[in-house]
């Protein structure tokens, strides 16, 4: 029976679900004593032992390559990949704008510019439609949210720059998400992405950076 490990890096703590033939078996947020542990390795063995499985069950691992929080990711995504080695088994990378972006547009179908905070004055920003590839950029704020959105006439705002993306006087109508960041139960549902995304070693998931922008998916 198919049994796939879902990992938020961009979680604080760590977000994980367990699914088992595509129905959810074990959330760590609904689990109290998960709530204030940072260490994503006692995570993963309590949902185990919750669920009477062993590591041997799982058939995949999805994890959350970014971008976020940089040591987070970078600690969560090495985890998956050893996993991954280490039980010979597939894992496959999926970005938070993928979350934002599949949370939102069940809820509406204008796009969904996505941000997140970089380095210094610079942000990691998304453009999400539904039925198009995703266009990430990395740069200056208002020069990359206005190039994603030159040529819109409206769309939906999700992250961390939302009040600012609405104080640029931008003439699009622009629809308040009022939400910070997506979330792993999004993804549940992405059954054909991620299968085209599985990766075995010597491939293994690498985080979203500047440098990884175009590559890591």
């Amino acid at each position: 029976m198919s049994s796939i490990l879902f990992i938020d890096t961009s979680a604080s703590p760590y977000d994980v679900i367990i699914t088992r033939a595509e129905q959810v078996v074990f959330n760590s947020r609904d689990h109290q004593t998960m709530s204030e542990v940072r260490d994503l390795p006692i995570i993963v063995n309590y949902a185990f032992r919750q669920i009477d499985i062993t590591p041997a069950d799982l058939t995949l691992i999805a994890v959350n390559v970014g971008p976020g929080g940089l040591s987070s990711i970078r600690s969560g995504v090495s985890f998956a990949n050893a996993l991954s080695f280490s039980l010979k088994i597939p894992v496959a990378p999926f970005s938070s704008f993928e979350m934002m972006g599949h949370e939102l547009t069940a809820e509406t179908d204008l796009p969904v510019l996505g941000t997140t905070r970089g380095a210094g004055k610079n942000v990691y920003a998304c453009l999400f439609t539904a039925d198009q590839p995703t266009v990430m950029c990395y740069g200056i704020f208002a020069e990359v949210v206005q190039e994603l959105t030159a040529d819109l006439d409206s769309f939906a705002v999700i992250g961390t720059h939302r009040a600012e993306i609405q104080a640029l006087g931008l003439t699009q109508q622009i629809w308040d998400s009022e939400r910070t960041k997506g979330t792993l139960p999004a993804m549940l549902a992405q059954t054909d992405l991620l299968n085209s995304r599985q990766r075995t070693y010597p491939q293994i998931a690498h985080p979203i950076n500047e440098q990884t922008l175009e590559t890591a998916l």
